[in-house]
């Protein structure tokens, strides 16, 4: 069950990124997150499924080294897709890989506050969520 929804959220999401890598162009990580949310805000699987899942990650090692798992393919496909963006603001290729590395870590971890979000408070849209984080594209 844990593994089926966890791919579901998580593997569609993956799926998007890396289709958007294919497609090539350098999307914005404000772009990069809405696609994100909207893909995720529009799937048969509850957020509060989500947070009963990964409140049970924390005490139980085993499904914790799953959601740890499904998360680090999360932030690796959100790394890739945000890398041209992070070439287009720095200098150097090393530069890029540092920015990217930790765009990618923040992205991640606001698309859980917004499944947090969204499963304690209700319906919020990802436009509106993000219309204040437009500062990420800023290094």
């Amino acid at each position: 069950m844990t593994r089926y929804v966890a791919g579901v959220i998580l593997g569609a999401r993956v799926d998007e990124l890396n289709a958007l890598v294919k497609r090539g162009g350098s999307p914005t990580p404000s772009e990069l997150l809405e696609a994100v949310l909207t893909g995720a805000i529009n799937q048969p699987v509850l957020f509060a499924v989500v947070m009963q899942m990964w409140s049970e990650s924390i005490t139980d090692p085993a499904l914790g080294e799953v959601v740890q798992g499904l998360l680090g393919q999360m932030r690796a496909a959100m790394r890739d897709a945000v890398t041209p963006w992070a070439r287009q603001q720095t200098p150097s290729e090393e530069q890029a890989t540092q920015l990217a590395d930790r765009t990618s870590f923040i992205l991640v971890a606001l698309a859980q506050g917004f499944i947090t979000h969204t499963a304690m408070q209700g319906p919020l849209s990802p436009a509106e969520y993000i219309s204040g984080l437009r500062h990420l594209e800023r290094p």
